[in-house]
């Protein structure tokens, strides 16, 4: 049995005993310490004559890490947090459920290597998921402990009220109202959902609509390659001062539905315009930077810690602490 218990993530360390204790579920000594969502986790393993779950706190834990021992006595676990406790909680469920009736003796001792453990998921390329499918999204990824979810957003899988003209059915993208009830329901799962929304290349929707597409880098488009591969509009023109005023004006419309969210993934890769073509720019990324300090500066003015990709600021390594405090 011992050889047979997966955990998922696997935790540090797991030491096994000789000895089984009988199984037929839980019962939990103190419920009050249980987060709401933990007890709904717990509940279908809660049995009038099953295991003991005796739960200590324990402030020398780290905010996140756990302890569980199974003995002769029972299932005690040491935390510092909720999480912690939640996670504890998580581990056990995984042993419970491939345990066939007989729970080994072990100690389980876990922390994560990343605080923060993260998700991403396009829903710009194709249909736009409905709160239910990311609601049961949220749920598998807080089983196997992933604690943050960004949905990335380019073009207008996001509903912008101030751009409603180009929707004609709201409601098949993801509105401000989905974004509040899926951070409501995330946060109860002990998973914090963060903004994730282009500014820079990934322009392509609007650079290509009339109305919009005066404030692209290559109006009519660019040529990839040299074999014709010819590329629509994409990136917007960092000399602009009315790019930098557009894009806030997305950021004024998604991120208060996000609230105090802490991070917001700007993007900023792939200026595929200023890369290839005859318009190329060849001035060692003080176009990018520029543009960038500005973008980065209106997010930390709303309370913000920006994230954005690497693969251009990496290869002008000098540069990067021009963006400020920046992930």
């Amino acid at each position: 049995m011992q050889d047979k218990i997966v955990f998922v993530p696997q935790p540090q360390k797991v030491v096994y005993q000789n000895g089984f204790l009988p199984f037929e579920g839980f019962v939990l000594a103190q419920r009050k310490v249980f987060a709401k969502h933990t007890l709904t986790k717990l509940q279908p393993f809660i049995t009038s004559n099953g295991v003991t779950i005796a739960t200590q706190q324990n402030v020398a834990l780290g905010s996140q890490s756990y302890v569980i021992t199974v003995d002769k006595t029972g299932v005690a676990v040491q935390y510092a947090t909720q999480i912690g406790l939640h996670y504890a909680v998580l581990t056990l469920l995984q042993a419970a459920k491939q345990c066939g009736g007989k729970l080994p003796f072990m100690c389980v001792q876990d922390e994560p290597d990343f605080v923060n453990r993260g998700f991403m998921l396009d829903i710009s390329r194709d249909k736009v998921p409905t709160l239910a499918t990311l609601k049961l999204l949220v749920d598998y990824l807080s089983d196997i402990k992933v604690n943050m979810v960004q949905l990335y957003v380019e073009g207008r899988s996001f509903y912008y009220p101030s751009k409603a003209e180009f929707y004609a059915r709201p409601g098949d993208f993801l509105t401000s109202d989905d974004i509040v009830a899926l951070k409501k329901y995330a946060e109860q799962r002990f998973v914090s959902l963060v903004p994730c929304g282009n500014c820079y290349g990934h322009m392509t929707y609007w650079l290509n609509q009339p109305q919009y597409n005066r404030l692209a880098y290559s109006p009519n488009g660019f040529d990839w390659s040299k074999d014709g591969l010819h590329c629509p509009a994409g990136t917007l023109n960092p000399a602009d001062p009315d790019s930098v005023r557009f894009v806030k004006g997305l950021f004024d419309d998604m991120l208060p539905a996000f609230g105090n969210a802490g991070l917001f993934n700007i993007g900023g890769d792939e200026p595929f315009d200023t890369i290839y073509g005859e318009h190329a720019l060849n001035d060692d990324g003080e176009t990018y930077f520029a543009y960038m300090q500005q973008i980065c500066a209106d997010v930390r003015s709303r309370g913000l810690t920006p994230m954005m990709w690497g693969d251009v600021a990496h290869n002008h390594p000098d540069k990067i602490d021009r963006l400020g405090d920046v992930v």
